[in-house]
């Protein structure tokens, strides 16, 4: 049980993205915000040589002036083990979280977020943390780089880099996103043209983001590394 707890962490950030408050304003960034879709994905994961496989389901919809984001993992023989959700506003520069939720296993957490004021009041504290600027939760973080990059198409080129700061149960952490490449990605839903972004948070956890280029910069494949745990997202679908 606690290798599945820690690969559907791994899967929605929440073990990989951690530490204090950030004492400067991370960059804020122009936006063109993806169409609502719904992506299906195969899961595989790999814990000190343990192989499980799954499925997931990330439902993104937007008006334009407000979104919502809802992520369902099951792994095989243990059924449901992961529900998150996001809503909150969107404006030219991106998603704005107001509200955030997770159930791990019957582990709940939950963030209400006050872009306007710098603060946010997570489930499992008594006081509010602040922050400077803007911030995305662990669900939302996904859908600003595929905003950030259908608004800067040719600028979304190797070697660029974006920082964006990430809540956590104890505070933000800042993540550095670079443009690694381009590649042709070959899925069950059919071969995209992607760049590659991979992003760190300092420490020894990373991720790998497949944008696809001409399907507005969609998650094709998505790819988490946290010491000796990896998971990996591959689409099956996309309506």
């Amino acid at each position: 049980m606690k290798t599945i707890r820690n690969i559907c962490a791994t899967l929605t950030f929440s073990a990989i993205i951690a530490g204090g408050s950030t004492t400067w304003a991370a960059p804020v960034y122009d936006t063109a915000i993806p169409p609502s879709a719904t992506l299906r994905y195969k899961v595989t994961a790999s814990y000190n040589g343990l192989s499980l496989s799954g499925n997931s389901v990330m439902q993104w919809k937007t008006n334009l002036s407000t979104y919502s984001i809802h992520d369902n993992c099951t792994v095989t023989l243990f059924g449901n083990v992961l529900n998150s959700a996001s809503s909150g506003k969107v404006d030219r520069n991106g998603l704005q979280p107001t509200n955030y939720s997770e159930t791990k296993l019957h582990k709940k957490f939950s963030a209400t977020i006050n872009q306007a004021n710098g603060s946010f009041k997570p489930s499992d504290g008594d006081d509010s943390i602040a922050f400077n600027g803007r911030v995305q939760d662990h669900s939302s973080v996904v859908w600003q780089l595929s905003a950030i990059a259908n608004d800067n198409k040719d600028r979304f080129v190797p070697g660029h880099s974006y920082t964006i700061q990430v809540i956590s149960h104890r505070g933000t952490k800042d993540w550095t996103f670079r443009v690694v490449r381009n590649e042709t990605l070959s899925t069950p839903a059919g071969k995209f043209q992607t760049a590659v972004i991979s992003g760190n948070n300092g420490k020894n956890q990373t991720m790998t983001l497949w944008l696809a280029k001409d399907n507005y910069y969609y998650p094709v494949q998505l790819y988490f590394k946290n010491n000796n745990f990896e998971t990996r997202q591959t689409v099956n679908s996309i309506r």
